[in-house]
């Protein structure tokens, strides 16, 4: 049923109600959130009315009970926009359709949350079909919301939208500045810098250095794994920005000095294993943690209780040559193993065999001379010396004989 006379050029609501002698036109309106929302319009000009008798009288205490929101009616019927049959853009659907549309865009450039607020999206669709200001109306409805800055910010919003955005592609910018400097990567990077540019410039993280820190801690647990567990997990990044975990990639900052430091203790072969089976973005971890405590030069508590466990592990593993480091003896070592086997180049798995050995003989020389012949004894390097050694004696003997010869003729 028509609430208004045909012809009069207003948008039909959804239903009329009587609240305390007062007629009041209710449009529905559906939020971005997807809740539906009541748009409360007084009807201040009976006449426009087409059937007076049908509307449902009601109390203030039951049209929230009913609806959820609070009763807030704010504009009256007189000042309804016409709509225009030859003009889509004058019906009220399309109006309100758009309006959620520009919503969404500036919740995405001017710092989300409170554009997606039910109370504020209500001001906005009531100032699309009234064609009314709303500014004088939205401090009480954001009474309370956020913190001082935050209000300034939206103030700021409404009386000069074009200088919020500068200042939010000003904070973008510098942060895709910072962000690519430190090399940081992965499919949610621009969405990322996007809303933290929205939450800095709104005042959400406060002002200067505090909303630089905010930012920084952002990041690094976006970043470091290793960091954000031992921050408590997913519940140290603030809710909305628990969307960009495994969106954001691993940062390898850490990661050169940390196999650095196992290769010196264990060697190599063992640091490639850690890099591969992930212990070594832990040891990373546990390095950046000392760095972010001020321990820029090393000896961080971190790092002493890496090197410690390092050690133990070294002094499991090769317990002949316990209390020094696998860099400090593998070198002689090594040096042994080419001379003995006639190489003058060790590959990677040479050096592995040459551990294992040590591991087994201890720092007893003669025995891993022993047990390098023994295991090298179908390599090619080293039969091609056996046999230059065999060769070099037997040319020693012919050469002896000769002279030998050439002497008794004499």
């Amino acid at each position: 049923m028509a609430t208004f006379k045909e012809g009069i050029g207003l948008d039909q609501a959804d239903r009329l109600i009587i609240v305390d002698g007062k007629y009041y036109a209710i449009y529905d309106y559906t939020t971005i959130g997807g809740n539906t929302m009541p748009l409360v319009i007084e009807v201040d000009v009976l006449d426009v009315l087409a059937n007076p008798g049908a509307a449902i009288e009601t109390s203030i205490e039951q049209f929230e009970s009913d609806t959820g929101y609070i009763f807030q009616p704010i504009f009256m019927v007189s000042q309804l926009s016409k709509t225009d049959p030859t003009d889509e853009t004058t019906d009220l659907d399309y109006i309100l359709n758009f309006t959620k549309n520009q919503l969404e865009k500036k919740a995405n450039a001017l710092g989300k949350k409170w554009f997606l607020n039910d109370d504020v999206q209500r001001l906005f669709a009531l100032q699309a079909i009234t064609g009314e200001d709303i500014s004088e109306y939205l401090e009480p409805v954001l009474e309370g919301y956020g913190t001082a800055d935050e209000r300034d910010w939206i103030e700021l919003v409404y009386r000069d939208i074009n200088k919020a955005e500068e200042i939010v592609y000003d904070n973008y910018e510098n942060l895709l500045l910072s962000t690519n400097q430190m090399r940081i990567t992965g499919p949610g990077v621009d969405a990322l810098l996007k809303d933290l540019a929205g939450d800095v410039s709104s005042g959400k993280f406060g002002t200067g250095q505090v909303a630089a820190a905010k930012v920084n801690e952002i990041i690094s647990y976006l970043t470091d794994s290793v960091k954000r567990d031992m921050a408590g997990g997913i519940n140290a990044i603030d809710e909305e920005y628990r969307q960009y975990v495994g969106q954001i990639d691993e940062t390898q900052s850490g990661i050169a000095a940390a196999y650095s430091l196992v290769k010196d203790y264990l060697g190599e072969d063992i640091a490639k294993t850690y890099r591969s089976n992930g212990m070594l973005e832990q040891y990373a971890g546990l390095l950046r943690a000392d760095a972010s405590a001020g321990y820029t030069e090393g000896g961080g508590p971190n790092e002493t209780k890496l090197t410690n466990d390092l050690q133990a592990a070294h002094d499991k593993i090769f317990p002949g040559f316990e209390g020094s480091k696998h860099k400090d003896w593998s070198g002689p070592i090594y040096e042994i193993g080419g001379t003995t086997l006639g190489k003058s180049f060790l590959t990677a798995e040479e050096k592995k065999q040459m551990d294992l050995i040590s591991q087994k003989v201890g720092g007893d020389m003669n025995l891993y001379e022993q047990e390098l012949r023994t295991q090298f004894k179908n390599d090619a390097d080293y039969q091609d010396k056996v046999l230059l050694g065999a060769t070099s004696v037997f040319n020693q003997d012919i050469s002896g004989v000769f002279v030998g010869q050439g002497m008794s003729r004499r």
